[in-house]
């Protein structure tokens, strides 16, 4: 005789301070078609939303798809902003997406990045505050961004709404790093490298509405 399979586990309890099952943004670098080497004038969302991003008409460069081999020997397809030592205020290369992120209802959001900075031999880049990885809003006061480097990483919510601007130096890596930015409203915010909480930062933001 044979017995039955068992049941299947339960389906995991939703996080308690988010209130959707799914990203309303989800730019992946193996989503982007094309060869190593051409430009990336659209990357579409795979998160389901149809939040495509799309090259702006103007001030900024293209970025271009890339390959980076990791330590282990595996190919992973990324996308490079910027020049060799990064995408910086002054050298911007970007891509702009619809206003997706009022926040109104929700008791919280993440933000998630793959990253790398490649060792450009001058450590000066190491250190760049003006790397932006993105930024949504303003960055004076009203905006959610974060800015990365091989040895600094930071983040800001909008100050003008009890925000904060928080971060500073990490250890030096070249490799690709996975940083996640976690906001609880009213709480606090806190960035982690690769698992790992490096920053916090008490906050009075609450949910913003889409005017604001």
């Amino acid at each position: 005789n044979c017995s039955p399979p068992p049941s299947p586990p339960p389906p995991l309890p939703p996080v308690p301070w988010l209130t959707r099952e799914r990203p309303v943004l989800w730019l992946r670098a193996d989503n982007v078609s094309g060869s190593a080497g051409d430009n990336v004038t659209s990357w579409p969302d795979a998160s389901g939303a149809a939040n495509n991003f799309s090259l702006p008409a103007s001030d900024c460069g293209t970025p271009r798809l890339a390959n980076h081999v990791d330590a282990a020997g595996v190919a992973h397809r990324v996308v490079r902003f910027g020049t060799d030592d990064g995408a910086t205020w002054e050298t911007p290369t970007c891509l702009q997406g619809p206003d997706v992120f009022s926040s109104a209802g929700s008791a919280g959001m993440e933000f998630w990045a793959v990253v790398r900075q490649p060792d450009t031999g001058d450590t000066t880049h190491d250190t760049d505050g003006a790397q932006f990885v993105y930024d949504f809003g303003a960055v004076g006061g009203l905006g959610y961004g974060l800015q990365y480097a091989a040895q600094k990483l930071w983040a800001y919510t909008a100050t003008t709404h009890g925000g904060a601007y928080f971060g500073g130096s990490v250890s030096a890596y070249y490799g690709l790093r996975v940083v996640r930015f976690r906001v609880e409203f009213g709480d606090h915010q806190r960035l982690e490298l690769d698992g790992t909480e490096v920053y916090r930062e008490n906050i009075t933001l609450p949910a913003l509405t889409a005017t604001e």
